[in-house]
């Protein structure tokens, strides 16, 4: 946890993908995307086939 009350999680999925897909994540809370295809969060290809990342959010958030 941070001093600012945020902590990060770390994201990994394992799709199916290929060459030449990208994967991304929409979250349903504001921080930020709120289910905003606009805000999408795009997750890294460079532990393949993991595509992952790293989120900040606010201590005690639930999302899906």
């Amino acid at each position: 946890m941070r001093p600012d009350g945020q902590g990060s999680v770390a994201l990994d999925e394992y799709p199916d993908t290929y060459y030449g897909q990208n994967v991304d994540v929409v979250r349903s809370i504001a921080a930020p995307g709120n289910g905003n295809t606009a805000a999408l969060v795009p997750l890294s290809a460079a532990g393949y086939p993991t595509w992952s990342t790293a989120l900040t959010l606010p201590s005690n958030s639930s999302f899906a």
